[in-house]
């Protein structure tokens, strides 16, 4: 199954507030929350493809 890993944190902690796994197409609403400014990408920090 393709799936992301989201992780919520403090952009300076190291430590995670929440983490889930989600289908593909299941980040529209982040998507939509770092475009509003409510959010920040901070883009693959970490994971397989690194």
């Amino acid at each position: 199954m393709l799936c992301w890993q989201i992780i919520v944190r403090k952009e300076s902690a190291e430590n995670s507030l929440a983490s889930w796994t989600i289908g593909l197409g299941g980040t529209d609403w982040l998507d939509k929350l770092v475009k509003q400014g409510g959010a920040k990408d901070l883009g693959n920090i970490s994971g397989l493809f690194n």
